[in-house]
């Protein structure tokens, strides 16, 4: 009746502890588990996204590399005013400057992101090795 997906965002379904930023990624993109878009993707593609999956931001990755960060803000605030920039590619809005965290950084690390005033979107946990 339920999906693992939804078992495990619920839950319900117990996952092993590592102590690590692994603990907090609960879909990692080498299980292509991620939901993602392309910098050439367009706008409406990954809005459409975002709704689609209830998510408010999307990793942006070309091949297995993360180049960015696109998050509803960013997709509205380019395109106010303006609704035929939903056309203009994902990279003219994404946020490319990122700080990455080695997925077996300890949690304390993400922390540290967070209280040198960088918001969730300006940063990501890189998930290399699974």
């Amino acid at each position: 009746m339920y999906n693992d997906y939804w078992m495990l965002d619920n839950g319900f379904l117990e996952r092993e502890s590592h102590g690590d930023l692994r603990d907090l990624i609960l879909r990692p993109y080498s299980m292509r588990d991620t939901v993602v878009v392309a910098p050439k993707d367009l706008l409406v593609t990954a809005y459409n996204r975002m709704k689609l999956y209830d998510v408010s931001q999307l990793p942006v990755m070309e091949g297995d590399a993360i180049v960015g960060i696109l998050d509803e803000s960013d997709v509205l605030m380019h395109v106010y005013a303006d609704e035929s920039k939903f056309r203009d590619p994902v990279s003219t809005a994404m946020v490319s400057r990122l700080e990455k965290l080695d997925v077996k950084s300890r949690l304390k690390a993400c922390c540290l992101c967070s209280t040198r005033g960088m918001s969730p979107s300006s940063w990501m946990a890189r998930n290399s090795s699974g």
